[in-house]
């Protein structure tokens, strides 16, 4: 009982994880499209292209959090398949359920560290841009 409660936990977490870092990305991506209608940002060339590959991590980062969300759903899916295969004796289709699960599974870990690190990159670039920019008024 232990394992299935703490299996259950690492479930909770995870879906906690996914949606932190997905919400952290809508609301940096919104700040960077809020920066853009502001008059008095003007960044040079290099800090334009800075901040451009900036947003760019951050929307690859909403857009694997969104499909890991999905992703987790399609395995919950097939978890769902595997027992119902299993209680009415389709062993066999409970073994193809299981394998689908497996790789669903897998690329659900993919997608999660993909939009970890790429929101990682993308809010080290805008800081660096950030103190590039407003070098004068932080030193």
């Amino acid at each position: 009982m232990s394992s299935v409660r703490w299996q259950a936990l690492t479930i909770q977490q995870f879906s906690n994880a996914v949606n932190l870092i997905l919400g952290l990305s809508l609301a940096v991506l919104g700040f960077q499209i809020n920066l853009l209608t502001n008059i008095n940002f003007a960044p040079s060339s290099c800090q334009k292209l800075f901040f451009t590959v900036s947003a760019s991590l951050v929307f690859l980062s909403a857009a694997a959090g969104t499909l890991c969300t999905i992703n987790r759903l399609r395995d919950f899916r097939e978890t769902a398949n595997t027992a119902r295969a299993q209680e009415r004796g389709h062993n066999d289709l409970a073994d193809h359920h299981r394998e689908q699960s497996r790789q669903l599974g897998k690329l659900t870990w993919r997608l999660f560290w993909f939009q970890a690190w790429v929101f990682f990159g993308g809010v080290l670039l805008l800081v660096f841009d950030f103190a590039k920019i407003f070098h004068d008024k932080l030193f």
